[in-house]
């Protein structure tokens, strides 16, 4: 963080907002809403429309973790998807199948929830074009695609824990792969083991 107030090179500035808002995007919400903010207005200053799509993306991501999803899908309506480069598209479709699942999973409603979860698993099964297997984010999204769309928990668990295995605990994947082999392992009865990933995912965050 001190990076960003002592360097006064835009394209540094924006490098440290990326990886700030990337780290803090799902357990910070303050912090990362506000680096968005700051990327979003430096990106708009340089006159730099990818990096401007980029930050819209992840304010509209970060958003939807703090339940705003009216003004996250606002956001993500105005973004020119077939303009964007190839990794701002990658985003678009993270951030389309967390908000839809979001959305899904707080309206409860018998018609658009599951409107909002086929949505998400659209974006998700979309999402999968854009990461091959060496990209160091693909046991992560293939095991929630597993889960989400394909309904194969216990092969999902597998690709979880490999996602455990290959990521630095300082990583954000691994703090989310070991809470959501947690759930998981909470649901299937093995509260022992649950408490066990779910310390982990907090301390490696």
């Amino acid at each position: 963080r001190k990076s960003f107030f002592t360097d006064y090179d835009h394209r540094s500035r924006l490098t440290v907002c990326r990886e700030l808002v990337r780290q803090y995007a799902y357990f910070q919400y303050d912090s990362a809403k506000a680096y968005a903010d700051r990327g979003l207005l430096i990106a708009r200053q340089m006159g730099s429309d990818e990096d401007a799509y980029y930050f819209i993306i992840h304010k509209a991501r970060i958003l939807s973790t703090g339940g705003i999803y009216d003004a996250a899908y606002l956001l993500m309506r105005d973004v020119p998807v077939t303009a964007l480069s190839f990794s701002n598209q990658k985003e678009y479709c993270i951030t389309m199948s967390d908000l839809y699942r979001r959305w899904a999973f707080y309206c409860r409603d018998k018609e658009y929830s599951p409107q909002y979860f086929k949505e998400s698993r659209h974006w998700l099964t979309k999402l999968m074009t854009y990461v091959g297997k060496n990209d160091p984010t693909y046991n992560f999204y293939h095991a929630k695609y597993l889960m989400e769309v394909e309904g194969n928990v216990e092969l999902a668990n597998e690709y979880f824990l490999k996602t455990i295995r290959r990521m630095p605990a300082s990583e954000r994947y691994y703090a989310r792969a070991c809470f959501s082999y947690a759930r998981n392992l909470w649901d299937a009865g093995n509260s022992n083991a649950a408490i066990r990933y779910m310390a982990m995912s907090a301390s490696g965050d």
